[in-house]
């Protein structure tokens, strides 16, 4: 398994112990950081960026992030959740300097409102 993999398990693993501080994880990597990752040619760099928001993906579910909740559907793919986060990153320029994690459940909450 893969250290992007396994940094994504952990997060995810560990969100349950963050209670509402879920955000806690949502800095350690900024929206311009983000960006460039999944924007990068290497495999590693879009590795890291997909685990990144499937992470946040997965939170969001369960707890909010920096205050946003996601009702993402079951057949909602990897794919999916990645490119309506990358066209949120580039869409809000602006906002990249902010926290990564706080910015992929700012666009997964947008796309995938909870009725």
């Amino acid at each position: 398994m893969g250290s992007v993999l396994r940094t994504a398990l952990a997060t995810v693993a560990a969100a349950p112990m963050l209670g509402s501080a879920a955000n806690a994880v949502a800095d350690f990597a900024s929206g311009n950081d983000l960006l460039l990752w999944c924007s990068g040619f290497d495999d590693y760099d879009r590795t890291k960026c997909t685990g990144y928001i499937m992470a946040v993906a997965d939170l969001i579910r369960h707890a909010p992030v920096d205050g946003w909740k996601g009702c993402l559907p079951p057949t909602v793919t990897n794919f999916q959740v990645r490119d309506v986060t990358i066209q949120y990153l580039e869409s809000h320029p602006e906002a990249r300097r902010l926290g990564g994690g706080g910015l992929v459940a700012h666009a997964l909450a947008t796309a995938f409102r909870c009725r």
